[in-house]
């Protein structure tokens, strides 16, 4: 799914790949959960942080002993 997207995703990326609002998207980016650079008055992310940001969002079960 990733593999078909760019190093340097926009917010139009981001919110089609996580499927979310334009502004949850700058949201994220304003409260820093998900790192982001402005390339003029757009906001952008690499593929990287993305990865990083879905893999803290998922919550796994522990085993009990």
């Amino acid at each position: 799914m990733l593999y078909d997207y760019p190093d340097i995703l926009f917010v139009s990326d981001i919110c089609e790949l996580l499927n979310i609002s334009q502004n949850t998207a700058c949201s994220l980016f304003r409260t820093g959960s998900l790192p982001g650079f402005k390339v003029g008055k757009a906001w952008c992310t690499t593929k990287a942080s993305v990865i990083d940001y879905i893999q803290r969002q998922c919550t796994f079960p522990t085993k009990k002993k």
